[in-house]
Formats: structure tokens, C-alpha cells, sequence
């Protein structure tokens, strides 16, 4: 029969011993480092999915605003080379599909000698989801263009800077004071 280490020190002091209690501690370390149920995981991954989603959307808009106001104003005579930069006032806004509130109010009253009152009121409302749980989107509010920063060639001209900063005022409704345009260095 096996004789039982009778210490700790002897115990540790086997190098099979050291090993197998440095596989255990580090499979507990890995257990509580687990993610605590799915849950908690899937609802910051589709908080980081819609962020991203938001963020890719509104960079993709500004990218094609920008790249069609270049083309445009590039074409327009006098200006020259352009370069254009648009900020926004905020991200994109997605106005889910949801069924239309109910409300039910009941009410009943009694007016005897004793008067009683009771009124119960009930809400509800749901919001759709395609079959992967996301849910379904009925349209997207792109921002607002905050200021538009444009720079051309043909900017050192009093009339080229005005036909630009018209143009951008037409094609976006932006503010006068909001469209800077400057000299395109050569």
C-alpha cells in the first residue's frame, strides 16, 4: 500500500505533485474567467454589431457625399482640383418596425352613499425582429451636415469661392457660415 504524503512540503516537494495541482489552479483560473451565461455575452456583442453597424454606415455616407461634392464642384469651371471634407451633427438613427401601442383603460365608479373608485390601465407594445433576433429596421434618419471644409485651386478667385460655397449651400442646406473654402496649395 501507498503511503499518503503527510505534508504539504512533501507533497510539493514531487515534481508530478507540482505539476498536476499547477493544472488544476489554472483550470480554475480559467473557469472564473468564463463569460457568466450566454446572455451577458450576446448582448454586448450585438451592442458592439449595432455600434459598428452605425458607425460604418455614417462613415460610408459621409465618404459618398464627399467623393459626389468633389466630383461636382471639380467639374465646375475655374475651380481646379478639389478636396472636400464633411462632419456631421450626430450618427445615423434607425426607427425600428413596432407594433402600435394599446392601451386599455377601464374604469368603473359607483356613487352611492359610499363612493368607490377603481380604474386599471394596461399597456403594450413589441417590437419586430427578423429570423436572426435583430430587429427589423423601417427606415434610417441620416445626420444632419454639420460644416463642410472644402479646398480648391481656383479658390484664390472671389467669384470661384462664392459659385462653391453657393453650390454646397444648394446641394446640402448648410449654413453660409458653416462652408469654409481655401486655396488648394499647387
Amino acid at each position: 500500500m501507498k503511503r499518503e504524503p503527510e505534508t504539504w512540503k512533501e507533497f510539493l516537494g514531487k515534481k508530478q505533485n507540482r505539476l498536476i495541482l499547477l493544472a488544476v489552479c489554472g483550470v480554475f483560473f480559467l473557469l472564473l474567467s468564463w463569460p457568466q451565461g450566454e446572455e451577458a455575452s450576446e448582448s454586448s456583442g450585438e451592442e458592439t454589431v449595432e455600434a459598428a453597424a452605425a458607425a460604418s454606415s455614417s462613415e460610408a455616407y459621409v465618404e459618398m457625399l464627399e467623393r459626389r461634392l468633389e466630383e461636382i464642384l471639380s467639374s465646375m469651371e475655374g475651380v481646379g482640383e478639389v478636396s472636400v471634407m464633411i462632419t456631421l451633427a450626430s450618427s445615423s438613427e434607425q426607427i425600428l418596425q413596432e407594433d402600435e401601442e394599446a392601451e386599455e383603460e377601464i374604469s368603473a365608479e359607483s356613487d352611492s352613499d359610499s363612493s368607490r373608485s377603481e380604474t386599471s390601465s394596461r399597456r403594450s407594445s413589441s417590437t419586430f425582429t427578423d429570423g436572426d433576433d435583430m430587429p427589423y429596421v423601417v427606415k434610417e434618419v441620416m445626420p444632419a451636415i454639420e460644416g463642410v471644409v472644402v479646398t480648391a485651386e481656383g479658390a484664390s478667385s472671389a467669384t470661384v469661392c462664392r459659385e462653391i460655397k453657393e453650390a454646397v449651400q444648394a446641394l446640402f442646406d448648410v449654413e453660409a457660415h458653416k462652408i469654409k473654402v481655401l486655396k488648394r496649395e499647387s
